[in-house]
């Protein structure tokens, strides 16, 4: 038997499964927007924050500390390691600050220590030796590895004690000649007032060293080595020998030769 209300029936379920649908979809839709929403105001917060984290105190330099350098000045340190109060802690890694240190003349190597919380970078210097100075146009201080530095009224302490080169060639001036005064005994180095040069027809590097107890050594280059045994040479010379001649630096004492006498 045909039932009239089946018809009806029929297209209120689709109507309303139709509805059901589209209520569902556009549910699932908010949920997306929403969460896309969400997801936006998280990244902007985060990034909110790491902007004024970024700007507070917390990231920057609030004090930097150097120590050990007694030749090369404070400002120029700091400038050439840009170590600038306010500046950000986290572009002065350690091993960035080692090799900008590298550069400057007078730094053999840096010891760097970064505390974060505090804002704090402290910088250990350790430079290289000095072994000498020049005075011409500019005082130069020599150091070891053949480098020159001008000595300003901030450095002008670091030519105490160390001796003072006079009339010798920039080529004399060189690396492997300056470590060889670098090797001497910092006692002995001391004890040399000035050094000058002598040079002959067949040796350019003949030097005259005066020393700070009225005593005169003359030596190539090459031979200062014997200085080593410089307390004992003038303890064991006549008090009248006031000039010492080393002749020869060989590779034991039964080659090196050393003669003592009266001064000409």
């Amino acid at each position: 038997m045909y039932d009239e209300n089946y018809g009806t029936d029929s297209m209120t379920h689709v109507k309303t499964s139709i509805k059901k649908r589209k209520k569902n979809e556009r549910r699932r839709k908010r949920r997306i927007v929403y969460r896309r929403l969400f997801k936006i105001l998280i990244i902007v917060a985060i990034i909110t924050g790491m902007y004024y984290f970024d700007k507070s105190d917390m990231t920057r330099i609030r004090q930097v500390r150097i120590t050990g350098n007694s030749t090369v000045p404070e400002s120029e340190i700091v400038e050439k390691l840009n170590l600038h109060v306010g500046k950000r802690l986290i572009t002065h890694l350690p091993f960035t600050l080692n090799s900008k240190a590298s550069s400057l003349i007078g730094v053999d190597t840096i010891d760097t220590s970064i505390y974060y919380r505090q804002g704090i970078v402290n910088v250990v210097i350790h430079e290289k030796k000095v072994v000498g100075y020049t005075r011409g146009e500019v005082t130069q201080l020599l150091y070891e590895d053949g480098s020159k530095r001008e000595v300003t009224p901030d450095t002008l302490h670091s030519i105490n004690g160390v001796p003072l080169f006079i009339g010798l060639k920039e080529e004399l001036l060189n690396k492997d000649n300056l470590n060889i005064f670098a090797k001497l005994d910092s006692e002995v180095l001391y004890s040399i007032s000035e050094v000058h040069s002598t040079p002959s027809k067949y040796d350019e590097t003949l030097l005259k060293l005066v020393m700070n107890n009225n005593y005169y050594v003359f030596s190539r280059i090459k031979d200062l080595p014997l200085l080593k045994d410089y307390a004992s040479i003038i303890e064991r010379a006549p008090k009248e020998n006031r000039c010492i001649y080393f002749l020869e630096y060989g590779p034991n004492e039964d080659s090196q030769t050393v003669n003592t006498g009266p001064c000409e």
